[in-house]
């Protein structure tokens, strides 16, 4: 998908996520802003998906609910159970930008006024050349 923007989403379920991922899905140049998920994430990677996510934008992310396992600060942006790759991308003013439970590698990502920039629980976290400030 590209040129994608998702705003003011509202959902409050035990899944509730703008995008649930099971499959393979590539997201370029898209702006996820001001969504409040329940029980969820913005994005929701769930096991066994794999996403990548390229010169994107999420800003003003809220996380609302309790999800099984993870702290309420863990995320507001994606929360990934498979395997996610972020590129090139900026996450700013989320109750939490990144939680990890799966396989994440990071690159050239700005993280910035985040409540946390990731939490990491999962099979690995590599991040290169990306810049944290204020989170």
């Amino acid at each position: 998908m590209r040129n994608l923007t998702v705003t003011a989403t509202l959902a409050n379920s035990i899944t509730s996520a703008a995008i649930v991922n099971e499959g393979t899905l590539s997201l370029i140049n898209s702006t996820f802003s001001d969504n409040h998920i329940g029980q969820g994430s913005t994005i929701y990677n769930r096991s066994g998906g794999t996403l990548t996510v390229t010169n994107s934008t999420f800003s003003a992310n809220v996380y609302q609910g309790n999800f099984p396992g993870v702290v309420p600060t863990d995320h507001g942006g994606i929360l990934n159970d498979g395997t996610l790759s972020v590129t090139a991308s900026t996450f700013s003013f989320n109750q939490g930008a990144i939680g990890n439970r799966g396989a994440l590698s990071v690159t050239g990502t700005t993280f910035s006024g985040n409540r946390a920039a990731i939490s990491n629980s999962g099979t690995f976290a590599i991040v290169t050349e990306s810049t944290f400030s204020d989170n």
